[in-house]
């Protein structure tokens, strides 16, 4: 699969270089896609120990018997409120489900520090730092920001827990999770988040059935080609004043200049190969 991501680059590559009008504005979500097959989150681990497999569709878990609290790991919460914040973890009420607080932000400044939860014994685990939660109020009527600490503590097998524990430090507005976890040990990541119900939160590292990572980011980006094009026809028929569906085609003279430059490229690449790159045996592009 990756060949084919090569040869359609190499062929916008010299579409560019000969023809820049022939290029169309790549979807933003495209290029955000690329960086999928790497399966590591920038800046989501420390010493070596990368916590990206806890990344979740759905958040782990606390209560501290006053309020509960929802986290998801190096990224958005999915619960819709705290993520329409850019929180990673937020604070509720209980007994009705409403939000109290926004304790911190995974891609907001200041980013999160980390560090070893003992830097005497590594084998604890990681740990990471928050301080762009929301304002808290003190006594006197100073404000402070509030701070989380989240302990990723080593746990020997098994599957990282759903569920963490939490406490407040009232008098300074920090906060202090500890979620267990064979992903933060020394020596590689473990196992992701153990089954409950709905999904499962981290990739399947085992082997076994379901899509690879490679096979959704293909499968989205072909989603999202096709709601281009043919959205882009719709749109030009009816708007654009297009008489037929070649010109309705989005961009229809670079998709259908496509073929020929990836024919055009291989060829060159072939002739250079052959060749041997020798100066005045290699055929100059505009020669083909």
């Amino acid at each position: 699969m990756p060949a084919i991501w090569l040869v359609l680059w190499s062929a916008v590559s010299i579409a560019a270089a000969t023809d820049r009008s022939l290029v169309p504005d790549v979807p933003l979500a495209l290029l955000r896609f690329a960086g999928a097959f790497s399966g590591q989150i920038a800046n989501c681990g420390f010493g070596g120990v990368d916590v990206s497999s806890l990344n979740s569709n759905r958040d782990y878990t606390g209560n501290d018997g006053t309020y509960d609290y929802k986290m998801n790991v190096c990224g958005l919460s999915n619960d819709a409120t705290c993520s329409g914040k850019s929180m990673s973890i937020c604070q509720f009420r209980p007994t009705t489900g409403e939000f109290v607080a926004a304790l911190g932000g995974f891609s907001l400044p200041p980013v999160p520090t980390w560090s070893w939860i003992d830097s005497a014994n590594q084998a604890k685990g990681i740990a990471m730092q928050y301080t762009s939660g929301d304002q808290c109020w003190m006594p006197g009527g100073r404000m402070i920001t509030r701070t989380v600490n989240v302990q990723f503590l080593c746990k020997q097998g098994g599957t990282t827990d759903q569920t963490f524990q939490v406490s407040e430090d009232q008098s300074s507005c920090t906060f202090l999770i500890i979620l267990n976890t064979p992903a933060s040990c020394p020596g590689g990541p473990g196992p992701g988040p153990g089954p409950g119900p709905g999904p499962g939160p981290g990739p399947d590292k085992t082997g076994g059935g379901g899509l690879s990572a490679g096979s959704i980011v293909l499968i989205g980006a072909l989603v999202i080609v096709v709601a281009y094009v043919v959205g882009g026809c719709v749109y030009r028929r009816k708007k654009g004043g297009a008489t037929n569906w070649k010109e309705g085609c989005p961009q229809h003279e670079f998709w259908f200049a496509l073929p020929g430059l990836v024919k055009d490229g291989c060829k060159y690449s072939y002739n250079m190969l052959r060749s041997g790159c020798k100066s005045g045996t290699s055929q100059t592009y505009e020669e083909l």
